[in-house]
Parts: C-alpha cells; sequence; structure tokens
C-alpha cells in the first residue's frame, strides 16, 4: 500500500506541478501578450506621431510656399508698377525733350495773353542760347513765335521756367504756352 500513497503522492505533485507549471506558462504568455501589445500601441503612438509631424511639416512647406507665391506677385506688380512709371517717364521725357537740334517749332501763346506778357516772353525766349526766334506773327488761336533750336534742349522745361508762363503743353509738333492772368490795374 505504501506503494500505491506514493503513487497516488507522487502523481498528486506531479499535478500540482504541472498546474504550477500551466499557470507559470499561462503567465508568461499573458506578460507576452500584453508585451507585444504596448509594443504594438507604443509603434501606432509613433506612426501617428510621425503623421503628425509630417502633416505639419507639409502644411510648413505649403505656407512657405504660398508666402514665397505671394511675395513674387507683390514683386511682380512692384516691378510692373516700375516699369509703367519709368515708361511714363519716358514718354513725358521724350514728349518734353521737343527740342531736337537743328528743328524749327511753332510756339503758340494761348490766349487770354497782355501785350505786356508777350512782350516779357519774347525778351526772355530771346535770352535762351540754344533758341533763335524765327518769326512772330498771330492767328485765331494766338501769337504765334517760331523757334529754331540749334543744340537739343528740354524745350517744354525750359519754357515752363519763364516767370509769367502758367503751363506748357505739346500738340503734334505745336507748343502750347498758356500764361498766368496778369492783375488788371486797381480802379479807385
Amino acid at each position: 500500500m505504501t506503494s500505491e500513497r506514493d503513487k497516488d503522492k507522487q502523481t498528486r505533485e506531479a499535478a500540482k506541478k504541472a498546474k504550477i507549471e500551466a499557470e507559470r506558462l499561462a503567465k508568461e504568455q499573458a506578460k507576452l501578450k500584453a508585451e507585444e501589445e504596448r509594443k504594438a500601441a507604443d509603434a501606432a503612438k509613433l506612426a501617428k506621431i510621425e503623421a503628425e509631424r509630417l502633416a505639419k511639416e507639409q502644411a510648413k512647406l505649403k505656407a512657405e510656399e504660398e508666402r514665397k507665391a505671394a511675395d513674387a506677385a507683390k514683386l511682380a506688380k512692384i516691378e510692373a508698377e516700375r516699369l509703367a512709371k519709368e515708361q511714363a517717364q519716358q514718354k513725358t521725357k521724350s514728349r518734353e525733350m521737343l527740342g531736337t537740334g537743328g528743328q524749327s517749332y511753332l510756339v503758340v501763346l494761348s490766349p487770354p495773353v497782355s501785350p505786356p506778357q508777350v512782350d516779357s516772353f519774347i525778351e526772355n525766349l530771346s535770352r535762351i542760347p540754344e533758341l533763335k526766334i524765327n518769326m512772330i506773327g498771330g492767328s485765331q488761336n494766338g501769337t504765334l513765335v517760331s523757334v529754331f533750336v540749334e543744340k537739343p534742349i528740354n524745350l517744354t522745361g525750359t519754357l515752363s521756367q519763364i516767370p509769367e508762363v502758367e503751363s506748357v503743353s505739346t500738340k503734334a509738333k505745336d507748343i502750347i504756352v498758356s500764361f498766368r492772368l496778369s492783375n488788371p490795374p486797381a480802379t479807385s
């Protein structure tokens, strides 16, 4: 009987050891499974962080490209405005630089203009070394003065510097001069 008891005892001990081993293996498997799940969760978290970082980086790059495009548009607008201004200045300059050397021009003194203003204008005109007065006459449009330009001169600019002149403009090859209104004598 002892041997049966011993066998029973051994069987129970073997079963107990098997149960302990099974529990240990189950715990170990649960631990491994938990570790794998944690690693998977960490990988998902890292993937999410990386995706967010890439999205932010792409948004930043897009914003930078949009800023550069806006800057380029601003620069293009500024350059276009500069060119337009430059062209306008060139156009004005070419209108102002009417007096190329070796040509005659007709200066029209636009009414109203008083005889003393005409005399003063002619006197000032005769003092300009690059100009020679060819002829002085009258027409329905006002007093006409034909001038010969010997050397290149900014004719409209020069004429506008004469004291009694209000404005100078051009019409074809004619130069139109308008005068300041002279003050009428005071009556008592």
